[in-house]
């Protein structure tokens, strides 16, 4: 793992072992699973203890969604499934700023069986597309529909929840979802599956990106950077597949039900994801990119420079 090893290089003789003893409650983006085995990992291997930091894992999801309870300071620092969420509640006047990102390519997908020869946007047309109304996908499905003029009363649009019954028992065409999480429940399962991410569908995006609080960056800066720098270390110890067994026995210890399977196979699309650029950077030109798109689809009222939603001042510290 020369890119991370490179990375963390710059941090010998800056003090970073100095003791904070500081507590930071974090909030997931959802519930643990393989998407979050960086933090797990740097939790169990007492990364964060290393640098003076006692760290609270919440799962988030639906219930406890992490822009709420970050947004609301009851949580210090939250991970959020794209970069969208943060944007919208930035426009909102909820003073977030995106600190670092994780997934440097976005994970969510349009899947459909491939006996039904849906192989591009236009193949919707006539056919049951699953909407998640709050979640990522509908965005991008707004996204798509717009990028490639598609007619929306083309489409039977059914909503469905975070659950594959529908898309399983022959009712729904298309499903929207997760490559780590859904697409690879269902493979499990022995559909031979057709899909089309975001990147094939030239839509840029993240997948979980770290945010905080305004007020958390002014105060307590320092103890910010020391999390990420033990997150991005969590990640790097996931990076290696020596590694696998003993990362899956602390996601275990996370989790109320687990998949070994599935998560061994979350994991290592996770890690190719997270690999696509530096891990925890921040592109601008993505996050322009990403802003002028949500302007463009109605998501935004107004246009938004980056510098209203990101702070770069820690990964600039870190990166060489």
């Amino acid at each position: 793992m020369i890119l991370i090893i490179h990375m963390l290089l710059p941090l010998t003789g800056c003090g970073d072992e100095e003791k904070i003893s500081k507590e930071l409650n974090i909030r997931l983006g959802w519930q643990a699973n393989a998407n979050s085995a960086g933090q797990i990992v740097a939790l169990e291997k007492g990364y964060y203890a290393r640098r003076g930091l006692k760290v609270n894992l919440y799962p988030g999801g639906l219930t406890n969604p992490s822009i709420q309870t970050v947004g609301s300071g009851k949580d210090n620092i939250g991970f959020a499934n794209s970069p969208n969420q943060v944007i919208k509640a930035r426009e909102a006047g909820v003073p977030l700023r995106i600190i670092a990102v994780i997934h440097q390519q976005g994970y969510h997908a349009f899947f459909s069986r491939q006996s039904a020869a849906i192989r591009t946007p236009q193949d919707w047309m006539g056919k049951r597309v699953g909407i998640k109304h709050g979640s990522p996908t509908y965005l991008y499905y707004l996204s798509t529909l717009r990028k490639f003029s598609i007619d929306r009363s083309t489409i039977t649009e059914i909503p469905v929840k975070y659950d594959l019954l529908a898309f399983l028992e022959g009712n729904l065409d298309v499903y929207p979802g997760a490559i780590t999480n859904e697409g690879v429940s269902l493979e499990l399962q022995g559909l031979a599956l057709s899909r089309l991410t975001m990147e094939d569908l030239g839509i840029r995006t993240w997948g979980n990106v770290i945010f905080t609080s305004e007020k958390m960056l002014r105060e307590n800066w320092k103890e910010v950077r020391q999390f990420i720098v033990a997150t991005l270390e969590g990640w790097s110890y996931c990076f290696e597949k020596n590694h696998e067994q003993e990362v899956m026995i602390y996601l275990k210890k996370h989790m109320d039900k687990m998949n070994l399977d599935k998560e061994r196979r979350a994991l290592e699309l996770t890690n190719d994801l997270i690999r696509k650029r530096s891990p925890g950077s921040i592109n601008l030109e993505d996050l322009q990119w990403i802003i002028s798109h949500m302007h463009e689809n109605g998501e935004l009222k107004t246009p938004m420079d980056p510098s209203e939603v990101m702070d770069g001042s820690i990964m600039e510290s870190i990166l060489p």
